[in-house]
């Protein structure tokens, strides 16, 4: 019998990303405003990116989909904006909405009679004859492999749902 887990995991570094984000667009808007001073032109692009700043404000107090959906449109705005100035500059915004997305994506950690996925970029596939240990105990994910390397991980409650008793007398039963 095929038996696995999903164990969601917490992004503690999503708040970083988001004040990333929103020096990002900050220092567009700075840039923008200077170009539509000097150069005379581009209330359109002022336009974009007080969307993207407003769109960035909104997403900072929604949830998890609606962060993503935002942050994937304030960097589309930017790069829009930017292509009408630098197509380079238009390459690096798509490049950090990949990077975003990548970055603020949900973390699951799957588990299975094959060995664990873990959420990395790219997927890390870990096997069972790598681990000495595998325990998850007091919200904590801890994976203990042979090599003395350690992961270890807090565990989201709110996506979360596997008791730890089952879950760990699983893991003893796979590294037999």
């Amino acid at each position: 019998m095929e038996q696995g887990f999903e164990i969601g995991l917490k992004n503690n570094k999503h708040g970083s990303y988001s004040r990333i984000r929103y020096l990002v667009v900050l220092m567009d808007l700075a840039f923008f405003i200077c170009y539509a001073i000097h150069e005379r032109e581009g209330a359109g692009l002022l336009i974009l990116l007080l969307a993207a700043v407003g769109i960035t404000e909104a997403a900072s107090q929604k949830g998890f989909l609606k962060q993503r959906i935002a942050s994937i449109v304030i960097y589309g705005l930017l790069a829009i904006a930017w292509a009408m100035i630098n197509g380079w500059l238009t390459l690096l915004h798509l490049l950090l909405s990949f990077l975003d997305t990548i970055s603020t994506s949900a973390l699951h950690v799957s588990i299975n009679n094959e060995g664990i996925i873990y959420p990395s970029f790219p997927e890390k596939k870990i096997t069972w004859e790598e681990l000495q240990n595998v325990v998850l105990k007091d919200g904590i994910l801890t994976i203990d492999f042979k090599n003395d390397r350690l992961l270890q991980a807090d565990v989201d409650a709110d996506n979360t749902t596997t008791d730890e008793v089952v879950f760990n007398q699983y893991c003893r039963e796979q590294l037999k």
